[in-house]
């Protein structure tokens, strides 16, 4: 079993823990990352590296092997489950990126944000340019990152509006000017590291950084897990950096994976709050040396921990849906083909929910085809029998009946 450097260092004496290091630094196998590391309270600096460990390996081979999986049940579902089932990881993802940083929301309230900025999309409404910049994952539109103006305009663009404190407000030309400190999360008060400064060196840094992320020839997932570890720790920004970083990791996945492997990073870092704060730690410690074995086989658990829930979301909803559509086709109350997609597209609506918000008679049409003349007479017939229900006007949104089908 491979034992880290920061383990080794608590292991073993001064002399055989130096040899260590510099058998894994100059090892055949070991990565060299063309950046380096000062750390706190110290005054060398260390180049980074990787020892590609089986483990490491295994894991990109599995994040891999899983994102096929999710690509091929998502196949199997019809296109509302696959649009609502998108659309309610993408509200998990921005209320889990928010909840790592202390930023108050609820899912309540992240699900009424994007209904309102999807519909409405000139209304003000809270975190409004977080689910902009969401929503373009989405639509796969990628957003450059060639230079640290960019990273600026991306910070500006998903969390500047929430910056209400004067200590958060920028004050450099591109980044912070003055210093700032990350402290150890148990309310302690200890300084676990300190920032990259002055400004100038930011920048610097952040040059290296991106032209590492875009042209460096390790493989993508290494290149955004190493990324998101220095991004952490140039640390250009005084509030907001863990939110950035994390939208650009999933930036760059939706290059390479699913659209929900790369929406699942926030939810497993928060569901993993621990492990993902104490990579960060312990590799910006004096007794790890610039080693990222760690912080990347942390950071590929944790696409993995993400992944199995997904998939294993995705068949749960999958069979109740397939039952469903068993209970729909037998119900004697149901008089035509017409009634029946009514209610398949009601099921599909009712378990992969994305804003909980119904469909409308506008959506009917779409997908049917049929007339509002015709949709309006099945509707009305069903809504008669108990078999959907309905709420507000104009425009009406309708529901499955779960009391009908013993769902409540």
């Amino acid at each position: 079993m491979y034992v880290y450097l920061y383990q080794l260092f608590h292991q073993t004496n001064n002399t055989v823990f130096e040899q260590e290091y510099e058998k894994r630094f100059h090892g055949y196998g070991t990565i060299h990352v063309p950046m380096q590391i000062k750390l706190l309270k110290s005054s060398q600096s260390f180049p980074l590296f990787i020892v590609n460990t089986q483990s490491l390996l295994l894991k990109f081979d599995r994040i891999n092997r899983q994102d096929t999986a999710i690509r091929e049940l998502m196949a199997q579902l019809p296109s509302i489950a696959q649009h609502n089932f998108i659309h309610q990881q993408l509200i998990d993802e921005m209320f889990n990126t928010n909840d790592l940083e202390g930023v108050r929301s609820t899912r309540e309230e992240m699900v009424e944000s994007t209904r309102q900025v999807l519909n409405q999309p000139s209304k003000q409404v809270r975190f409004k340019s977080m689910i902009n910049s969401y929503s373009k994952l989405l639509s796969e539109e990628f957003i450059s990152m060639e230079e640290p103006a960019d990273v600026r305009r991306i910070y500006d663009y998903l969390v500047a509006d929430e910056m209400d404190k004067e200590e958060h407000r920028l004050d450099g030309e591109l980044f912070r000017k003055d210093m700032t400190y990350v402290y150890k999360e148990s309310g302690t008060g200890k300084i676990i590291h300190k920032g990259v400064t002055p400004e100038q060196a930011i920048t610097s840094h952040m040059h290296g950084l991106i032209n590492f992320l875009n042209g460096h020839d390790l493989p993508l997932l290494y290149r955004i897990a190493i990324t998101h570890y220095y991004f952490g720790y140039i640390h250009p920004f005084y509030d907001g950096n863990g939110r950035t970083s994390r939208f650009i990791s999933s930036l760059y996945l939706r290059k390479e994976f699913n659209p929900l492997t790369a929406l699942s990073l926030s939810k497993g870092c928060n569901h993993n709050r621990k492990d993902y704060l104490d990579a960060f730690e312990k590799t910006n410690s004096f007794m790890n040396r610039g080693e990222l074995t760690y912080f990347c086989e942390t950071f590929f658990a944790i696409i993995i921990d993400s992944q199995i829930d997904i998939i294993n979301e995705l068949k749960e909803r999958k069979l109740m849906l397939e039952h469903m559509l068993e209970v729909i086709e037998k119900d004697p109350e149901i008089k035509n083909e017409l009634q029946q997609s009514i209610l398949f597209i009601l099921t599909q609506d009712y378990y992969f929910a994305g804003t909980g918000e119904g469909m409308l008679k506008q959506d009917f049409i779409s997908i049917t085809g049929k007339s509002l003349y015709t949709l309006n007479k099945e509707l009305e017939d069903l809504e008669t029998k108990g078999l959907i229900t309905s709420k507000g006007k104009r425009p009406v949104h309708y529901y499955l009946n779960e009391a009908y089908f013993n769902l409540a």
